[in-house]
């Protein structure tokens, strides 16, 4: 009844006759007593009903927490008065012209970005580049001669190396769309050698070598694996919110890489020295796509913090170049030259982890730290051709760390 007299009709009822409603009805709810429930009695053969005070101190609590709800009701009805006296205020300060007109939607400003990331990451390829063989001559039950022998595989372990990668974006004013052009750098390069236990081993080149598998067996081998990767990246992305702490950037773009790949082992024999310098290049370049997510923790004063995770696929077509060179101590000499092979790859990338921003310059503008774990993976990579298995397909994984360092303005 209270709400129906005091807030019914628009911004422009008049504001006294609310205030002097109030006023009316606001003593009879603070004052007006509390009666007990209507009670049957039965005297002979007549009933009748009455009301009567309820004075028992569970009553009297009874009658307080009334009295405290219908104070609550009325300082909620003060507040909503209160709420729309200010709301018709601003209408009549605009003028009847703008009464009804809707605010415009906020559109997000341009702003350009910078970042840098380093990186610390361990490749790791199939790269066999030896076998120890070792002999073991023994007897047969007949008394012949025989010899049995083992052969072990001798892989390139490759060390955590540095990389970096840095570029630059900007959103566009009004939908949320974003472009983003960045660079990204990485080489590393692995050792190993192997030494013949006995007089009865020998160590034989898993790679090309024609002379160097068949020609003699060395006591020593020795390898230098490097791989030297660069890659330039493009996208067109659009930041889709889901809600307050979630959101997504789906993206489209085109990526270019160069991973040059070169082997160089030298081997030594009690007649024989000879080396082997072989290279695996690659170019390619082809559209690719993704999605970014971010996921929103908190934030506290200017700070915020999030988890994020991005994932992209890229097929890149492209060319091989592989080259094959021997040389050994009797000046004999083998160029190995394959033809250049085209054809197409993919590549696939996967970031999560952790970042803090901070925003500064009357929060138009935030500078933000990120660490998290990346992957990399490339696809048939290493095309050189082997005696044991013919050409190979293996994949080149990158995976480690990176520390990212962003602003924004």
């Amino acid at each position: 009844m209270i709400f129906s007299l005091v807030f019914r009709g628009n911004c422009k009822t008049h504001l006294p006759v609310k205030i002097a409603l109030l006023r009316l009805f606001v003593p009879i709810l603070l004052t007006r007593p509390t009666w007990g429930r209507p009670r049957r009695m039965v005297r002979g053969s007549y009933a009748f009903t009455y009301k009567q005070p309820q004075n028992h101190q569970f009553f009297r609590a009874k009658q307080f927490c009334n009295s405290l709800f219908r104070f609550s009701v009325v300082l909620l009805a003060m507040g909503m008065l209160y709420s729309e006296s200010s709301f018709a205020d601003s209408i009549a300060k605009a003028g009847p012209e703008q009464e009804m007109t809707k605010l415009p939607t906020q559109k997000n400003p341009s702003q350009w970005s910078f970042f840098a990331d380093m990186l610390v990451l361990k490749a790791d390829e199939i790269a066999t580049w030896a076998l120890k063989v070792d002999f073991m001559p023994y007897t047969t039950s007949n008394g012949a001669s025989a010899v049995n022998f083992t052969q072990t595989p001798k892989s390139v372990r490759f060390d955590w190396d540095f990389g970096v990668r840095a570029g630059l974006g900007y959103r566009f004013e009004g939908d949320r769309w974003d472009t983003r052009l960045y660079y990204t750098w990485f080489q590393t390069e692995g050792k190993d050698s192997s030494v013949a236990s006995n007089a009865d081993s020998n160590i034989t080149t898993a790679l090309l070598g024609e002379w160097l598998t068949f020609g003699f067996a060395s006591d020593l081998g020795h390898i230098r694996w490097r791989i030297v990767l660069n890659s330039v990246d493009w996208e067109l992305g659009r930041d889709c919110p889901v809600s307050k702490g979630l959101s997504f950037r789906p993206h489209l773009g085109i990526k270019g890489a160069w991973i040059n790949q070169s082997v160089h082992s030298h081997w030594t024999s009690k007649q024989f020295k000879a080396t082997e310098n072989l290279k695996n290049d690659f170019w390619g370049v082809g559209p690719k796509g993704g999605v970014n997510t971010n996921w929103h923790l908190g934030s506290v004063n200017d700070h915020s913090f999030n988890l994020f995770g991005d994932a992209s696929l890229a097929l890149l077509g492209g060319c091989w170049t592989l080259k094959d060179i021997q040389k050994t101590s009797m000046n004999s000499s083998i160029d190995g030259i394959n033809p250049t092979t085209w054809a197409a790859t993919f590549m696939f990338y996967g970031l999560m982890g952790f970042g803090w921003d901070v925003k500064f310059n009357k929060n138009r503008s935030n500078f933000g730290v990120s660490v998290g774990y990346e992957f990399q993976y490339w696809y048939d990579q290493l095309k050189i051709f082997t005696f044991l298995e013919g050409t190979l397909h293996a994949a080149l994984v990158l995976q480690g760390g990176m520390l990212d360092v962003h602003v924004n303005y």
